[in-house]
């Protein structure tokens, strides 16, 4: 099955614990439903609007369009409920250190940039920032799927 529900790296999905992969897996099934039943739907509009002999107007967009925009909603909000979830079930058991201030009460935009910042400031050298930021366990759990934007800049930066 392919993950696509969230951005996640190997990494991150082999730190997860059972329960949070059974949770990532019910979102991406829910979304591969609603997904397949959006082919559905286009198809039967399709073939109801040629019965009707008005396939070829700009109903069919217009439906089509439609169709896509509640599709589109009810994926964001399948998204938003699994990454609340595991933005909140990630939570360490207080062993962990970083060398950056660790506050779970941020929004992961936040988290992205006391991170980055940190990574910035520490490490000029590219190659540098990008060994130190993939030997950090604590960021893939802290940064959640911005984990993946960042380790590809760094890897783009450093030339990987």
């Amino acid at each position: 099955m392919t993950i696509d529900i969230i951005n996640y790296t190997d990494e991150q999905f082999a730190e997860l614990t059972e329960e949070q992969i059974l949770e990532v897996e019910d979102a991406q099934l829910r979304k591969n439903r609603l997904t397949a039943q959006l082919e559905e739907d286009k198809r039967r509009e399709k073939y109801r609007l040629l019965e009707a002999g008005v396939f070829r107007s700009p109903v069919y967009e217009k439906l089509c369009d439609a169709l896509e925009e509640e599709y589109d909603q009810e994926v964001e909000s399948i998204r938003d409920a699994l990454l609340f979830y595991l933005r909140f079930a990630s939570r360490p058991s207080g062993e962990e250190s970083a060398p950056y201030p660790l506050d779970y009460s941020l929004d992961y935009a936040e988290r992205l940039a006391v991170v980055k910042g940190y990574y910035d400031e520490t490490y000029s050298d590219p190659a540098d920032r990008f060994a130190a930021f993939t030997a950090d366990k604590v960021a893939r759990n802290y940064l959640g799927e911005a984990y993946a934007g960042l380790y590809d800049l760094y890897a783009d930066q450093a030339g990987v």
